[in-house]
């Protein structure tokens, strides 16, 4: 079994030996022989059967993606339920042992076999549990602080330094410039996101329109959440886009009323 990512050490360790179980594995009930054809699903296999992988690989495929590759002498059971969203998939050719239920359990009737098993199971659970903790970012959790301002309150201000990223809860702001007016803030957008990537000063000023209700994440903290969630990191990228597309409306505007340009002549 491999598990595909940038995975812990540890994970290696078990790994080790869970594939040193698979081959000192007692005699496995005889089973069913099945070719692996390049290029093609595995699939009409009848739930609750056994697989074991005999020759080549199997990917274990997610939305698109291999989340598990099984190896030879690894045995993966086929779930009972038809919502199962995992798709197996063989790139090259090779051979898989189906084993049915009643088999594995005469199997079980053996302590040798029973001890084997409960082992490579425990090592596959241990092992997919560490994966899962590594590559899961959802528990990482900001310390955010609230607060509330009045109207006409500087919430940040242009060419000073700030250690927090906010994000407007309720009410609205407007951004200025060397005091001209050049954008808005809008319920559940990001804001002061610039001087915590590049550590340094703000480059505009933001300014409560209505009372608002903010929420404020340190800088660093900010900056592991948008690495860790990809939907935090989308609403940023929306909430950039809408103010570069005001900046460049407000720059046309200003190209057109220029003296000299044109406008307006007939």
């Amino acid at each position: 079994m491999y598990i595909p990512g940038d995975q812990p050490d540890a994970l290696d360790t078990l790994l080790d030996y869970y594939h040193g179980l698979c081959e000192s594995a007692p005699k496995l009930p005889e089973g069913i022989g099945l070719p692996l054809l390049p290029g093609k699903n595995v699939e009409g296999l009848a739930a609750g059967c056994t697989l074991q992988v005999q020759e080549g690989v199997v990917d274990l495929v997610y939305e698109g993606r291999i989340a598990i590759i099984l190896q030879p002498g690894d045995l993966f059971t086929i779930p009972d339920h038809t919502a199962w969203p995992i798709t197996m998939r063989s790139e090259e050719s090779g051979a898989l042992r189906l084993i049915t239920p009643n088999e594995m359990k005469r199997a079980h009737e053996s302590p040798d076999w029973a001890w084997f098993h409960t082992r490579l199971l425990t090592a596959q659970n241990q092992a997919l549990t560490l994966a899962f903790a590594a590559s899961n970012r959802h528990g990482i959790r900001p310390t955010a602080g609230f607060r509330r301002l009045k109207a006409g309150a500087v919430i940040i201000r242009e060419a000073t330094a700030s250690d927090e990223v906010f994000t407007l809860m309720r009410g609205s702001a407007r951004v200025e410039v060397a005091g001209h007016s050049v954008g808005r803030v809008d319920e559940g957008e990001i804001f002061g996101v610039l001087s915590a990537l590049t550590k340094g000063s703000h480059t505009a000023t933001v300014i409560a329109e209505t009372n608002v209700t903010l929420m404020s994440v340190p800088s660093d903290e900010f900056i592991s959440l948008v690495q860790a969630q990809p939907e935090t990191f989308m609403r940023l990228l929306r909430t950039l886009s809408r103010h570069i597309d005001e900046l460049n409306h407000q720059l046309v505007g200003a190209l057109n009323h220029k003296p000299g340009t044109g406008a307006g002549r007939a």
